[in-house]
This record gives C-alpha cells, sequence and structure tokens, in this order.
C-alpha cells in the first residue's frame, strides 16, 4: 500500500481549504445579485422602498439600490443611458419607453387606483366649463397629462381652450400659491398639500373617478429580464410580500416611505387608505393600455399605436402566481 508524505498531505489539504473558500465565494456572489431600480420620488413607489428596506430583496437573495428621481417618467428618461435592469413609472411613460427602447418590457403593475389623482383648483372654478381660458398645470407625458385631456373632453371642452402648461409635481403648489397658475392635475401628495397651505382658497374640483385608472407599472430589460428569468420571480415575490406587509402594517409602512422620500407619514399613509398596490394585470389592464397607446398616437408623440400583448409580458407574473395574471 502507497504512502502519503506529510507534504503531499499538506498540498491535498490547502487545496482542499482553497476549493472551499473559493466555493463560499461563489456562493455569495449567487446570493448577492446586484440590482438597480429606478422610481419617483412620491408614495406611489412605496412597495419596492419596503422591499428594499424591509428586506424582502435580500430574503430573495438580492442586493438591491433603489434610485430616485422627481417622477417616474423622469425615472424613465433616466433608464436607457444609466443601465438599470429595472424602472417604475406611470403608465404613459412606460408605453413610450417601450415605444422608443425596443430593449424594455413591461413585467407588472404595482398600482392601480382611481383615487390617486385630483384636480385642485382656485375657489373660484366651479364647474369644468370655468376653467376655459385658464392656465392649468400638468406633469406631461405622464398619467396626469391623459386624466386631464379625458376630463375636459368627456365635460365637452377642448383641451385647446386651455392653457395647459407642463410642469413637475413640485413646482406645482408653489406655482398656485404664487398665483403663476389656476390650478393643476396631478397626484398625491400634491393636492392635500394645496389644500392645507392654501385652505378654502382652493378645492378639489375632481378625481379620477369615472375617468381613468391610473397605473404605476414595473418595466424591465428585456435582454436581462429574458437571460435571467428567475431574478424577475425574486423581484416580484420581494414586491408581492412588501404589498402584504405594508396592508398589515400601514403605520410602520407609512414611516418607511415617508424616511426615505423625507415627506410626513400621513402623507404616504393617505395614499395606503385607498389600498392601490397590487400586481394584478388582467384583459382591463391590457384594454387601457391599448386606449393610452392610441391616445399618444392622436397626440401626436407616437406614430403608430404599440403592441400591447407584445411590449407587456404577463408570463413573469404568472410564473409567480397565476392569479396575478388570468
Amino acid at each position: 500500500m502507497l504512502k502519503c508524505s506529510s507534504g503531499i498531505k499538506a498540498i491535498f489539504t490547502l487545496s482542499a481549504l482553497f476549493a472551499f473558500a473559493l466555493s463560499l465565494a461563489t456562493a455569495r456572489t449567487a446570493a448577492a445579485e446586484e440590482i438597480l431600480i429606478l422610481t419617483g420620488t412620491d408614495p406611489n413607489f412605496l412597495p419596492i422602498t419596503v422591499a428594499s428596506e424591509k428586506g424582502f430583496f435580500k430574503a430573495e437573495g438580492l442586493d438591491v439600490t433603489q434610485r430616485l428621481f422627481p417622477s417616474g417618467a423622469d425615472a424613465m428618461l433616466a433608464f436607457r443611458g444609466i443601465g438599470a435592469q429595472f424602472v417604475a413609472a406611470g403608465d404613459i411613460p412606460s408605453i413610450l419607453l417601450w415605444s422608443e427602447f425596443s430593449d424594455s418590457v413591461g413585467i407588472a403593475p404595482i398600482f392601480a387606483s382611481t383615487g390617486n389623482l385630483f384636480g385642485v383648483v382656485s375657489s373660484t372654478i366651479k364647474d369644468p366649463k370655468d376653467l376655459i381660458g385658464k392656465k392649468v398645470a400638468t406633469k406631461k407625458s405622464s398619467t396626469s397629462e391623459y386624466f386631464i385631456d379625458t376630463y375636459l373632453r368627456k365635460n365637452g371642452i377642448d383641451p385647446k381652450q386651455l392653457n395647459v402648461i407642463d410642469l413637475s409635481p413640485p413646482e406645482m403648489v408653489p406655482a398656485m400659491v404664487g398665483g403663476q397658475i389656476d390650478g393643476f392635475f396631478i397626484w398625491r401628495p400634491y393636492p392635500a398639500q394645496a389644500q392645507k397651505i392654501l385652505g378654502d382658497k382652493v378645492r378639489v374640483l375632481t378625481s379620477a373617478e369615472g375617468y381613468y385608472v391610473e397605473r404605476i407599472l414595473l418595466n424591465a430589460n428585456r435582454t436581462f429580464a429574458t437571460k435571467n428569468p428567475e431574478i424577475v420571480h425574486k423581484v416580484l415575490r420581494a414586491i408581492q410580500k412588501a404589498i402584504d406587509y405594508s396592508n398589515q402594517n400601514i403605520d410602520e409602512a407609512s414611516a418607511v416611505m415617508a424616511r426615505k422620500i423625507k415627506t410626513d407619514p400621513s402623507i404616504v399613509k393617505d395614499v395606503l387608505s385607498i389600498n392601490p398596490f397590487n400586481l394584478k394585470y388582467d384583459a382591463e389592464s391590457a384594454k387601457d393600455l391599448e386606449g393610452l397607446s392610441q391616445f399618444l398616437v392622436d397626440r401626436g408623440r407616437l406614430k403608430q399605436p404599440v403592441q400591447i400583448t407584445k411590449a407587456f409580458d404577463a408570463s413573469y407574473l404568472r410564473a409567480v402566481n397565476p392569479k396575478l395574471a388570468p
């Protein structure tokens, strides 16, 4: 029988230790997949923040960085140049992204509600026709632009009869206080901020109820998602856990989001109270996106409608939970 010398044994021992250390390093790398998600800075993006801050992404083996922009539309514009794997934005910015950047794909809604958008106007404006000739702000190429357009047309008013100007959401309340605009159509929390500051000098003219279901969509780099479907599934599972957690722990979730976007927790809690967060994508969702796509064609933003069935891939949702994408 052959005997190993102490030197050979030492070599085998060192080799085994090296292999073990290498396997640990590989395991750590695999367990800490670095992911960048771009979002806006309002409460509508709460599930992503909560999933990050409460460790739900980490529990799925993901090292997620959330980078914030003034709005989802701004995040969408940055998505193509930054090299992020995911971006969350409103439905209109998402459609524009799909039309202009072929290496993008919609994978899930994270928010859907008619109770998040409001038209806030001077108290002297009592009905839709009083808007004619007035200066009203919205964020163009965002969900709020479609809201104001739909509201005006359903009330028999041509949008051209107003002076509709483009402002970022944080600019709207100061512009209203300074008398530079007569009103604005935008999402929470800005309508409540205007009412808090201006009191009875302003009023809510309308909500989106009966006019528009606002959606925030999570989009991915298509090449990345195709090559890494399990990572997409992990992201979606973490977001679903964040939604469930937030619905059961409203005060804590509100505090987490408020710290992230530097606002009062009551503002975030106000959004949570309308229960807007969910991942469900159905035939009605697709139909609404098709209508938005045609709106963008009519407004000259798109040359032709986006094929929603190709631009939004519900297979990732079905893989996580078939009930989310029937």
